[in-house]
C-alpha cells in the first residue's frame, strides 16, 4: 500500500515497464540532443516527481531501499532521494538551456529513429526479462548461485518462532526456546 490507497495494485507490473522504458526512451533523446524544446519537458517533470515521491518516501520512513537500479546498485531511500536531488540540478539545466543545445548530427530522421529505437529496445529487454530471466542477473538468488551466499552477508538465516501466551488477562510474547519455563 502506497499513500493508503489500494488503487494502482493491479497494474503496478505494467507501469513499472512503461515508466522505466519511457526513462529509457527519453535517456536515448537526450544523448543524441533529438527535438530537447519537446523531450526536455517530460525529462524534467519525471525528475521532479521523482524527487518529490523519494523526498517523502525518505522523510516518512515509508520505504527503506529504493529498488530503482535493482540488485545491482542497491540505493537507501535517502542515497535515491540525494541522486534524484543532483540529477533535478542537471535537469533543471537542460530544461532552462533546452533552446540552444543542438542536435548531435543534423539529420534529424536519423536522431529521431534512434530515439524510438532505444526506446523500442528498452521495451523489449524489460518483456523479455519478465517473461524469462534478466539478461544480466543480480539477485541473490540467481540460477548457479548459493542463496546464503547472496543474503545476509554470506551468514546463515536465523529463524526464530515465538508463541503467544495467555495467562488469564495477561498475554506474553514467548520464545520457543522458553517455551519450557511458561507452559505450565
Amino acid at each position: 500500500r502506497f499513500f493508503a490507497t489500494d488503487l494502482l495494485i493491479d497494474t503496478s507490473l505494467i507501469q513499472s515497464v512503461l515508466i522505466c522504458g519511457f526513462e529509457i526512451f527519453l535517456g536515448f533523446g537526450l544523448i543524441v540532443r533529438h527535438n530537447m524544446k519537446l523531450w526536455s519537458k517530460p525529462i524534467i517533470l519525471m525528475i521532479i516527481f521523482f524527487t518529490l515521491l523519494t523526498g517523502y518516501s525518505w522523510g516518512f520512513d515509508v520505504v527503506k531501499e529504493c529498488g530503482c537500479f535493482g540488485n545491482a546498485i542497491p540505493l537507501t531511500a535517502g542515497q535515491s532521494f540525494i541522486k534524484d536531488l543532483i540529477l533535478l540540478v542537471f535537469t533543471g539545466l537542460i530544461y532552462l538551456r533546452r533552446k540552444s543545445i543542438i542536435p548531435v548530427i543534423e539529420l534529424s530522421n536519423m536522431l529521431r529513429n534512434f530515439t524510438y529505437l532505444g526506446g523500442i529496445l528498452s521495451l523489449a529487454i524489460s518483456i523479455y526479462g519478465l517473461m524469462h530471466l534478466p539478461l544480466v542477473d543480480f539477485r541473490a538468488f540467481k540460477e548457479g548461485a548459493h542463496i546464503n551466499d547472496g543474503i545476509n552477508d554470506g551468514e546463515p538465516a536465523i529463524i526464530e518462532y515465538f508463541y503467544l501466551m495467555n495467562k488469564g488477562t495477561e498475554e506474553k510474547l514467548i520464545a520457543a526456546a522458553e517455551y519450557g519455563d511458561y507452559s505450565s
